[in-house]
Parts: structure tokens; sequence; C-alpha cells
């Protein structure tokens, strides 16, 4: 009897000490690798999804974009009617432990790289946020051995003149690992 009572004690120890481990609600369930490790990677990208609504003076506009692995599609929406845009496009991101990153953007056969630094956006203990210098801050959503997921939720407003424009940008980004 004493033996399945410290079995099930291990079995609750055992699922509280490896329920904290996991930081994003998306993270797997156990890892054996820190976050340190499982970021720093070269990651490519496989999904994009970006959603921006501007009201400029009264008039909004609605601009989607959305990424399957190679073609990059805009669609911007407002009074004036609908237009859509397709291109080439691909995202690499090398982040390196020494907390330097490399991104690599080819959009539509135009290469552009970026040098900067990246640093947890939050405690280093919850890890649960990556600022990139000339990126952005993002929230981590998952974080695998092989795939990282960011998100990020942007609101802005500006007055001027009596009139105030706003402007919210969501998105979500998926990465795997080259």
């Amino acid at each position: 009897m004493k033996r399945k009572i410290y079995f099930l004690a291990l079995i609750l120890i055992s699922g509280i000490i490896f329920d904290s481990c996991k930081r994003g609600e998306e993270d797997p369930f156990i890892s054996l690798r820190s976050r340190d490790n499982r970021i720093t990677a070269d990651w490519q990208l496989k999904t994009y999804d970006k959603v921006t609504s501007s009201t400029n003076d009264g008039i909004t506009t609605t601009t989607t974009y959305s990424y399957d692995g190679t073609t990059l599609t805009k669609v911007r929406v407002n009074d004036q009617g609908t237009t859509t845009d397709t291109y080439s496009f691909s995202y690499e991101l090398n982040i390196i432990q020494d907390g330097s990153y490399v991104s690599t953007v080819v959009d539509n056969g135009d290469k552009t790289q970026t040098t900067s630094n990246w640093w947890w956006s939050n405690t280093t203990e919850n890890k649960a946020g990556i600022v990139m210098e000339y990126d952005g801050t993002y929230l981590i959503e998952r974080l695998a051995f092989d795939e990282l997921t960011l998100s990020a939720d942007e609101f802005e407003t500006n007055t001027q003149d009596g009139i105030t424009d706003s402007t919210r940008t969501t998105f979500l980004m998926t990465f795997i690992k080259k």
C-alpha cells in the first residue's frame, strides 16, 4: 500500500515539475533542452499571417498578408475597393547563442540581410517573449526543438489637429528548423 502511495505522489510531483518547464501554451509537454538551447538555431519561415487595420481620417483600410512557404499574398480592402498582390518571399532567421541574430529576407527577388542583437523580453527565468533589436518584440507561442511560433498584437494611435488615426496589427509566424 505504501508503494502505491509513493508511486502516486511521484507521478503527481513529476507532473507539477514537468509542467513548470513548459512556458508557452503550445510548448511541448517536456523538453530535455533549455529554452536558450532551443531558440538558438537556423529557422526558416513556414507560415505567416498578418492583419493590419488602419483608420485614417475616418477611412478604414484592412491589409491581410498570408504566406504559404513560397508565396506571400497581400489583400488590401478599403472604401475604394480591393487589391490583391502575390509575390515570391522567404525569411530565414539565425538566432545565435551569443545574443546576436541574422535575418535574411528575399522579397520578390530583392535580398535584405540584417544583423543585430536579441534578448528575452521579460525575466530571464520566464523567457516567454523575445526582442529582436530591429525586427520587434514577440510573444513565443511555441518553442520546440524543430518549431518556433511567434506572435504580436500592436496598437498605435496618433492625434493631430483634432483627427485621431489608429492602427492595429496582429500576426502569427511559424518557423521550422533548417
